[in-house]
């Protein structure tokens, strides 16, 4: 894999698609599309996945929100702090390998959907010592005032939209 900023060789494009050892990749990303700062991010990695096309964006805030669709993730979970599940299975070549799914949370999560939509730079940039610490805190502080940063308050909230909790999980 190449390990030039803001370049996609061919090798990196086959690992981003195939993921890890030729297997076929899926990744789902669970968003809060009523949060502006959120939808502004989202929007930018669709511009980015359109090419490949790897990344499936789900808005949980949109139509009647399933957790058995997304592995048991509730609405109060995925409210509190991004989801990406991933996938990987089914060999391309031999199609015996069972699928194998993992669920990436917080700024984790964001790695995973940076890396899957070629941003792999800012993922590693963000799993550096001293700057994975303070941007897992920022994320936990944002996640619980992202509201109140945008000026919404719990009237305008629906549901269980603004239950959030500002405990780590």
């Amino acid at each position: 894999m190449s390990t030039r900023l803001f370049t996609t060789t061919s090798v990196f494009h086959q690992e981003r698609v195939k993921g890890e050892n030729g297997l076929n990749k899926k990744v789902k990303v669970l968003y809060d599309g009523q949060c502006p700062i959120c939808a502004v991010e989202i929007n930018l990695m669709k511009k980015l996945n359109k090419k490949d096309n790897v990344v499936n964006f789900v808005d949980i805030t949109v139509g009647e929100y399933k957790p058995d669709d997304h592995l048991g993730i509730t609405y109060s979970q995925a409210m509190g702090k991004m989801h990406v599940i991933v996938t990987h299975g089914n060999n391309a070549k031999t199609h015996s390998t069972p699928e194998v799914t993992k669920i990436y949370d917080s700024m984790e999560g964001m790695k995973v959907m940076y890396n899957a939509v070629g941003l792999t730079w800012l993922s590693k940039l963000l799993s550096y010592p001293g700057i994975k610490e303070t941007s897992d805190k920022f994320y936990r502080w944002f996640a619980v005032n992202r509201y109140r940063m945008t000026g919404r308050d719990k009237e305008e909230c629906e549901s269980e939209r603004c239950n959030i909790s500002d405990k780590k999980k």
